[in-house]
């Protein structure tokens, strides 16, 4: 137990002090709401109902199982949800719009990232992918937003996400990028660490059976010299509470009764 409990806390000196650093950093959160902002397809402008298309007017609209309108930078849009899947339909028209262009998952990107709250993360565009299901688009400021062709679903990366995220990784013990490393990792540390405490607690007991007669018989002593500079003390001011030059005070004595002399003999 005496070798084993510094070894132990030197072992965990690493995990405790990136528990530390970390916890901290989540406790702050610096610059957490920009790297996880949400962001939205679908802008505050109004609608002007005259001008839109009715659901049931649709061509696959005996398909639908939810409908959804709102306006975007490409204008008011219908996002319909069938079995098969989602698709994007112009509100005005009804022509069908996805899966978006180029040129419009940059407009939503664009529209979407002007709305956000941590703009210095944006400004200009870079460069725009499309994939299979998103188009990529990436701006000067480092973020990097993704819009759904199908669905118009929005989400956006940065480099203080990426940052953050490993920050998650380091916290929960998740270091060697193995996941068979690392599920076994984090449970190993935390025994070590209830390990640390229960063998520090079985050091101190053995000091506390040594020093516990020594330190009652030091407490019993300096309670007996308490005690015994309260009485002198209280005699010191008794003194001091007497008047200055007055002779010590008598014991009283009971004065005699006079005799009457006819009552002598």
């Amino acid at each position: 137990m005496n070798r084993l409990h510094p070894l132990l806390g030197i072992v965990l000196l690493l995990p405790l002090a990136v528990w530390t650093a970390t916890g901290l950093a989540f406790h702050l959160k610096p610059g957490w709401a920009g790297a996880y902002e949400p962001l939205r397809a679908f802008d505050d402008r109004p609608l002007d109902p005259a001008g839109l298309l009715p659901p049931a007017a649709l061509p696959f609209a005996g398909e639908t199982t939810a409908w959804e309108l709102g306006s975007t930078a490409l204008g008011p849009v219908y996002r319909v949800s069938r079995k098969d899947g989602t698709l994007l339909a112009d509100a005005g028209t009804g022509r069908i719009l996805s899966p978006l262009g180029r040129v419009a998952v940059e407009a939503i990107a664009r529209s979407a990232a002007s709305r956000a709250s941590a703009s210095a993360r944006y400004g200009d565009v870079e460069e725009v992918l499309l994939e299979e299901r998103e188009g990529v688009v990436r701006f000067a400021g480092g973020a990097e937003v993704r819009v759904g062709r199908f669905d118009l679903s929005v989400s956006q990366r940065g480099p203080d996400t990426a940052w953050i995220d490993r920050l998650y990784e380091l916290h929960y013990l998740r270091w060697s990028g193995i996941e068979a490393i690392d599920r076994i990792l984090a449970p190993a540390v935390l025994a070590a660490v209830w390990l640390l405490a229960f063998t520090g607690l079985r050091r101190l007991r053995p000091r506390v059976r040594q020093h516990g007669p020594a330190f009652a018989a030091r407490t019993r002593r300096r309670l007996s010299r308490h005690q015994r500079d309260g009485v002198a003390e209280a005699v010191e001011q008794g003194a001091r509470q007497q008047a200055p030059g007055a002779p010590p005070q008598e014991p009283h004595q009971q004065a005699e009764e006079p005799v009457d002399p006819d009552r002598r003999g």
